[in-house]
């Protein structure tokens, strides 16, 4: 079984202990223990979340398609698209794999293409949830659940965390793909599961796009993150203990952000982000009988599913350069190389 796990704006440790004030070294450690290899140095690829499945779904830089689209082009389609009917998902259906999606509320990661689409029930999706929440008519925002979207968000991603521990009791080798969106906003747990957020209007967006005026500061935006970033970690390993409690299923496990947080994000501008908090991720990957042979600290996205298929199915797919784009979020497809800016951590303090 393969467990494609995204948990989405995951910040790899040293921005958890610089930018969020957070020791994630527990969670490393035990992590380590279980047998998974953590690539402490691991960037993203991209910065916006259809652009980076895009490619690591497909094992391949966006190049192509950015020309193909041309720079100017504000549509998320053909890249969505990537990511509904992946080179990763066909080849290993290929191979005999059931393919398994969980419900996230964002379109581009509604996979319902996959043999099993698990869903909780009908919810309103984040836009239909920001279209009612906006509405002036209470009783017709009742009737379609707007009383309570912090409580389908929430809804969402326990299902998840509890599906994807149950999904060995299924025949059939399992190409699972889980996008969480968590710790990402909205910041709907505490760092004990409880209850919070509701005084802010739901919305997944990002960096800027919530902080300031009429939205969050940077200190909520802080705070907010770290708190559901324990949270998530306890159901991470819940999740964890229960893949690996049935040795009959032998398991493949990725957990891995699409990009990190967006604290210090500005979308119409690489200058005035910084890229090191929104491309450094947590990478972690479970890949027995010998599957880190191919691992690296520096490994990003891009090459993941071309170590799966190298170790695991024979291949000799040869891994690409780790290389990290950013783009903004109204010209997603006018890329800027920005490798060798992301490991700077000037700026973070000036902004405190």
């Amino acid at each position: 079984d393969i467990y494609y796990i995204i948990l989405d704006g995951y910040a790899r440790a040293d921005v958890l202990q610089e930018v969020y004030q957070y020791d994630n070294t527990e969670f490393i450690e035990y992590l380590s223990s279980k047998g998974f290899y953590v690539a402490s140095e691991s960037r993203s690829n991209y910065c916006q979340t259809f652009l980076s499945l895009a490619s690591s779904l497909n094992m391949t830089h966006l190049d192509d398609l950015a020309a193909r689209v041309g720079p100017e082009s504000r549509a998320r389609r053909p890249a969505v698209n990537m990511i509904w009917y992946s080179d990763v998902a066909r080849l290993l259906k290929g191979l005999g794999y059931t393919t398994v999606a969980f419900s996230t509320g964002w379109w581009g990661t509604e996979i319902t293409q996959a043999d099993l689409y698990l869903s909780p029930g009908w919810q309103p999706d984040y836009f239909q949830s920001e279209l009612i929440g906006m509405t002036p008519f209470p009783f017709l925002a009742g009737q379609f659940g707007a009383q309570d979207q912090h409580g389908v968000h929430r809804e969402r991603i326990l299902y998840t965390f509890e599906g994807l521990a149950g999904l060995s009791q299924l025949d059939a080798p399992l190409f699972a793909f889980a996008h969480i969106i968590a710790p990402h906003p909205p910041f709907v747990f505490g760092s004990d599961g409880e209850e919070i957020g509701s005084e802010y209007r739901l919305t997944i967006r990002d960096g800027e796009h919530i902080i300031g005026e009429g939205g969050l500061t940077r200190q909520e935006y802080v705070a907010g993150y770290r708190d559901q970033l324990v949270f998530v970690n306890s159901k991470v390993q819940e999740t964890v203990e229960a893949i690996l409690s049935e040795p009959s299923r032998p398991a493949t496990i990725i957990l891995q952000a699409d990009h990190g947080p967006g604290s210090m994000l500005d979308w119409e501008s690489a200058e005035n982000s910084n890229l090191w908090e929104r491309f450094s991720i947590l990478n972690a990957y479970y890949l027995p009988d010998g599957g880190e042979a191919e691992l690296y600290d520096s490994i990003t996205p891009v090459n993941t599913f071309r170590v799966i298929f190298n170790t695991y199915f024979g291949a000799d797919l040869e891994l690409l350069a780790d290389e990290s784009y950013f783009s903004t979020y109204d010209r997603p497809y006018d890329l800027n190389n920005v490798t060798g800016q992301t490991d700077s951590v000037e700026g973070i303090r000036d902004r405190e």
